[in-house]
């Protein structure tokens, strides 16, 4: 019994275990900055992207680019009415250091940068 509980209190730790990238506005909007909508988590090489609650009125959508040693690597449109998250697997890629960034359409960027090992 005590084994079971130690396989699976060690599955539930690390399966839960993701790197939170922290994201930063680069944008040319430089009055009052809305709430970052986007929380982006690295796990076991898999870029999670998912849009948050931005308000019950707001609508927010964003072109998104992660890019690595290799280039672009991944590419695409994110929209919280229609396509809220988007999982990017980068287990095929080389490691090393990836930036994911959002472009929307009022001019806004926002990046972060993480690190594939």
């Amino acid at each position: 019994m005590r084994k079971i509980l130690l396989v699976a209190f060690g599955a539930i730790f690390f399966c839960s275990f993701a790197e939170d990238v922290e994201l930063r506005n680069l944008g040319r909007h430089t009055g009052d900055r809305m709430e970052v909508p986007v929380d982006v988590d690295l796990s076991g090489g898999v870029l999670s992207v998912n849009l948050t609650a931005v308000g019950h009125l707001t609508r927010y959508s964003a072109r998104v680019v992660v890019t690595g040693p290799e280039g672009v690597v991944y590419e695409t449109d994110i929209d919280s009415e229609n396509r809220p998250a988007v999982i990017v697997n980068l287990k095929k890629y080389i490691k090393g250091g990836y930036t994911v960034t959002f472009y929307d359409r009022d001019g806004n960027v926002l990046t972060g940068d993480f690190l594939l090992e």
